[in-house]
């Protein structure tokens, strides 16, 4: 799949790319429409039925809202056509992925949206997001770190 440059996707781990996400952050909201909207969009797109039954559920206890963030973590990765967050200069050519559950998962996945897209876009940074103050780690593979790597050089790690 082409991804537009400047956009927000959510990348399920089947494969299955959601776009039109953009700015809005799948866990952190502004205010009770946003949430709202959010946990619809959950709804509808998990395919993990726990999930689904306890995000209709009017109130959760803490171990149910970490099991639904847990569980959305290991079966959803955010992915923006876009640099880090906080850098002066502006990056078009880059796949920039959050992960919040093992590279593992994602990994072929995330080969092949890269080789997709490489008339496109040169580099990808992927990074563990932590879901606390931007508390970014990014990945690495045989000591590379893949923050600003040239696709061609992603895919043969």
């Amino acid at each position: 799949m082409y991804l537009q440059q400047a956009y927000g996707y959510i990348l399920r781990n089947d494969g299955t790319i959601f776009e039109g996400i953009n700015n809005m952050h799948p866990y952190f909201w502004e205010d009770r429409e946003q949430m709202q909207y959010m946990i619809q969009w959950f709804v509808e797109h998990t395919q993990n039925e726990k999930v689904k039954s306890l995000l209709q559920k009017d109130n959760r206890t803490k171990e149910e809202n970490d099991f639904i963030f847990q569980s959305l973590n290991q079966e959803f990765c955010r992915i923006r056509t876009s640099c880090l967050r906080g850098r002066s200069e502006m990056c078009p050519e880059t796949i920039f992925v959050r992960l919040s559950s093992d590279f593992s998962i994602w990994k072929d996945m995330l080969i092949n949206l890269a080789l997709d897209n490489r008339k496109h876009y040169t580099y990808i940074t992927i990074v563990n997001d932590e879901q606390t103050l931007h508390n970014f780690d990014p990945v690495k593979i045989n000591n590379v770190q893949l923050v600003d790597i040239l696709i061609d050089d992603f895919v043969l790690l």
